[in-house]
């Protein structure tokens, strides 16, 4: 887990959005069990969060999945592509 590549990208953007004020909360599939392996991941690769919430549910193979809140919810990342415009 700690050896997992991480997405230079992805970590630039993330980080942009919490510099301007953004606040991030990362959710997670990650059980409570690699807590401790996953914040390390995160702050060897210097990403920046706010938060983190670990146990999403899972769904084999991700068909269906949709997550619903009561704000408005920007979906920026799917199959490793950032949606231009969304961040």
């Amino acid at each position: 887990m700690l050896a997992a590549r991480p997405f230079m990208e992805t970590i630039r953007r993330v980080n942009r959005l919490r510099r301007s004020g953004h606040y991030v909360c990362i959710f997670t599939a990650r059980t409570d069990e690699h807590a401790g392996a996953t914040v390390k991941w995160l702050a060897k690769h210097r990403v920046g969060y706010d938060k983190i919430v670990f146990n999403k549910p899972r769904i084999h193979g991700y068909a269906g999945y949709y997550y619903v809140d009561n704000v408005n919810v920007g979906a920026t990342h799917h199959g490793r592509h950032f949606h231009e415009g969304l961040l």
